[in-house]
């Protein structure tokens, strides 16, 4: 539902939302002034206009039959195609069940029996099959419109290029409304949880399919009015009013498509505030990583500071074990100095003495 406007319900209006109707309706006129050039593509040579004529009626047949599929169309035969196929195998079976006939009749009686009962039934499938096809057939006939797909080429006496475009103009619009959609279905805001509420209120398929429908029904309705008469036939105040009523209905789908034109471009807008805000979502989260790795660096410092406060204590043990093994050293030194010289042995003793130990 759109906004009511403030200035019908007696309540002061604001500047900002005189502004943005003013911005939109410049926006709106914009589009739409697009869509009226219609869906055009510059060519130069005769291959080139060949190829862009094959797209552009390319691109309406596809969009129709994406948004308003036909019936499937079974394969099936007729009952002249379908006996020809199986004429062998029927003329097989008959000179078979004969021959068993002949041999024992109650035998050849439920052989033929069997054997009709299964030509039977097949011939019956074959024929709802091919009923089937028939009727989807007719029905694809009469949902397919009779378009017509003139194109209109234009050359640009200064530059020398060209553009092609359909002589219905109106046919333009389902292909401006398939390429909207398109883009809207591969944005990233359309998808994005604050868009919920709008995937519900806007239904793409819809949207297409009622557009579609609208811009077949208008093109279908101006070949049955057929070229404006003559000023004095009868018909001619009557050819106007449905010209009056073809432009009126030919503007509504125009605006239409372009305010899908506007919101795609407002999604687009969105797309860039969503990047911004997945930005500012990394950063918070890495914020939060940083403060991480803040604590660990000063956990860091910590335990660096009690590695070097154990350094100055090894260095303050090897001073004192140092002092130590010094003081030892010289208290043998001097022990060593104090200690009597030892005397010395006699080395010439005569037979039979004892020398006598110290």
């Amino acid at each position: 539902m759109s906004e009511q406007d403030p200035s019908m319900s007696g309540l002061p209006v604001s500047v900002p939302w005189r502004q943005a109707q003013t911005e939109q309706a410049a926006r709106m006129s914009r589009i739409e002034q697009e869509l009226d050039r219609g869906w055009g593509s510059t060519f130069r040579d005769s291959f080139q206009a060949d190829h862009n004529r094959r797209n552009l009626v390319n691109g309406v047949l596809h969009a129709i039959s994406v948004y308003r599929p036909l019936r499937p169309v079974p394969h099936a035969l007729s009952s002249a195609q379908w006996m020809r196929k199986h004429a062998v195998w029927i003329i097989l079976s008959s000179v078979f069940t004969a021959c068993v006939f002949s041999s024992g009749p109650v035998a050849g009686s439920g052989l033929a029996l069997l054997f009709g009962s299964l030509f039977g039934g097949m011939f019956w499938i074959s024929r709802q099959t091919w009923r089937q096809r028939l009727e989807a057939l007719q029905h694809n006939e009469k949902a397919r419109p009779t378009l017509n797909l003139d194109v209109i080429q234009s050359r640009s006496p200064s530059s020398g290029t060209a553009q092609i475009r359909f002589a219905a103009n109106e046919l333009d619009l389902i292909l401006h409304q398939h390429e909207i959609v398109i883009q809207i279905q591969a944005s990233k805001s359309w998808h994005s949880g604050y868009l919920d509420v709008h995937r519900v209120r806007l239904n793409l398929t819809q949207e297409t399919c009622q557009v579609i429908a609208e811009v077949l029904k208008l093109h279908v309705l101006k070949q049955k009015v057929g070229p404006e008469p003559a000023r004095s036939a009868p018909t001619w105040s009557a050819y106007q009013q449905h010209q009056q009523v073809f432009a009126l209905s030919e503007t509504a789908l125009r605006k239409r498509v372009a305010a899908l034109k506007l919101y795609l471009e407002d999604l687009h807008r969105f797309d860039g505030y969503l990047e911004q805000l997945d930005q500012i979502s990394r950063y918070l989260e890495l914020d939060t990583e940083m403060s991480a790795l803040f604590v660990g660096a000063e956990f860091s410092s910590m335990a660096a500071d009690h590695t070097l406060n154990l350094s100055d204590d090894l260095r303050a043990a090897q001073s004192a074990v140092e002092e130590i093994v010094s003081s030892l050293a010289r208290t043998h030194h001097f022990l060593v100095a104090a200690e009597p010289a030892p005397k010395p042995i006699a080395r010439n003793v005569s037979p039979g003495s004892h020398v006598r130990q110290p």
